[in-house]
């Protein structure tokens, strides 16, 4: 009887911590001056396929390096 309540009372508490490390107070950013993925700049995406249809248009894995060039022109150092 004795062992069960001390396997309740740890339950209880794992369950508590691992709910305060995964809580939504917890995952706001630390530095007030971060903009949250939202805000970032980027082209439109679409589910699943992302922006598959914008590399596609620019010749697929052949211009990849020129599609990194132009977005970080066209959105600047930080985009998705």
């Amino acid at each position: 009887m004795k062992l069960l309540e001390v396997l309740k009372s740890l339950y209880c508490k794992i369950v508590a911590y691992l709910s305060s490390l995964f809580s939504r107070k917890s995952a706001e950013p630390k530095n007030p001056g971060l903009k949250p993925w939202d805000a970032l700049p980027g082209p439109k995406t679409y589910p699943l396929i992302g922006s598959l249809i914008e590399f596609h248009k620019m010749g697929g894995g052949h211009n990849i390096h020129e599609m990194s060039v132009l977005r970080h022109k066209k959105y600047g150092p930080m985009y998705k």
